[in-house]
């Protein structure tokens, strides 16, 4: 669960990317309680919660704007746009590859 202090509370489910702005500054969590329904619980019957997080310094230009937060829910399945043979897969989660796109 994401909540911050420009006032956003989302579920991230399994599979959503969220995009967050820092700007001048938020605090915010992506954890809780209410969440963990939405996950499948671990061999051992305890509930987990698996997530990715990236900090990139934006541009100075852009550090004193007002934060943000976007939320792009699932991510589309490229694997056979972007991989040979079936070999693994691959999950897009910012701009466009070939017919898929996500903003």
């Amino acid at each position: 669960l994401h909540r911050d202090s420009i006032g956003i509370e989302k579920m991230i489910l399994p599979g959503a990317v969220n995009y967050m702005s820092s700007g001048r500054g938020v605090v915010h969590s992506e954890r809780g309680r209410d969440a963990l329904p939405h996950f499948a619980p671990h061999p051992e019957g305890k509930k987990m919660l698996h997530g990715l997080q990236m900090w990139i310094g934006l541009p100075r230009e852009h550090e004193d704007e007002e934060p943000n937060f976007h939320h792009a829910g699932e991510v589309p399945d490229i694997s056979g746009k972007v991989l040979v043979g079936g070999a693994g897969s691959a999950r897009l989660v910012m701009g466009t590859v070939g017919d898929a796109s996500l903003d």
